[in-house]
């Protein structure tokens, strides 16, 4: 399975987060390994095999088009164009 980093906060239980990297996917080549684009020339189905790793991991994923900038959308939005997410609702997605 690949690695995920999933810091905890001390007195902050409430809070998760979930990082990717690129260890232990399916991607080869310059993809490798665990490359999550398929709009970059990778092949489909090995995208497809690493973003099933991750819904595994976090069934209730809400994907957003990543640019590459600074710009963080809080949840829930239908605006899902930036690079990082966060939410104040509680429970919104549930693991």
């Amino acid at each position: 399975m690949t690695k995920f980093i999933t810091p905890k906060f001390v007195d902050l239980d409430h809070i998760k987060m979930i990082q990717t990297t690129r260890h232990l996917g399916f991607s080869k080549g310059r993809f490798d390994s665990f490359n999550l684009s398929s709009s970059v020339g990778d092949n489909n189905d090995h995208v497809d095999k690493n973003e099933n790793l991750l819904l595994k991991k976090v069934p209730n994923l809400q994907w957003i088009f990543q640019e590459h900038g600074n710009k963080v959308v809080e949840l829930p939005s239908n605006n899902l164009i930036g690079d990082a997410v966060f939410t104040k609702k509680k429970i919104l997605f549930a693991q």
